[in-house]
């Protein structure tokens, strides 16, 4: 997966009807990540080359192998964790619905313990009651989105 993002560099993400934008440093990382990528499919068509075709192409020296491969351990590494920091920001947001609602819930339950039926039609609990209805309300229609 983390290969493909970098190929496909959508710099937007939809999550619950909400547009997310990943960063430029995102995006630049994801662009240095396709470079090392194509440096060290080079690198490997050359050295296939030169096994099928020794007089003509030469193997790619140990030094040039080694070097490829840590500028595409480093460009895959300083991707992977822009980008998986940046969805798990992406994930919090996007969650906060949830525990919006949650939250409305245990104050309506707590204002339910405190005052009992009685008070079912208090000014406190109609108003704790209509949140929880609008928090409901905005996750069906995310979810039918």
């Amino acid at each position: 997966d983390i290969l493909e993002a970098s190929v496909e560099q959508n710099a937007v993400i939809w999550v619950n009807g909400d547009k997310f934008e990943f960063s430029a440093e995102a995006m630049r990382c994801a662009e240095a990540l396709q470079r090392s990528w194509g440096a060290m499919s080079a690198c490997l068509e050359r050295w296939s080359r030169s096994s099928e075709q020794p007089l003509t192409f030469s193997k790619p020296a140990h030094k040039e192998l080694k070097n490829t491969l840590l500028a595409l351990d480093t460009a895959w590494a300083a991707f992977e964790k822009k980008y998986i920091k940046e969805l798990i920001n992406i994930e919090d947001k996007a969650r906060k619905l949830i525990v919006e609602a949650i939250d409305c819930e245990k104050v309506l339950l707590d204002v339910e313990a405190k005052f009992g039926q009685s008070q079912a039609l208090s000014p406190q609990h109609k108003s704790e009651y209509r949140k929880l209805v609008a928090c409901i309300a905005c996750l069906n229609s995310v979810a039918n989105f």
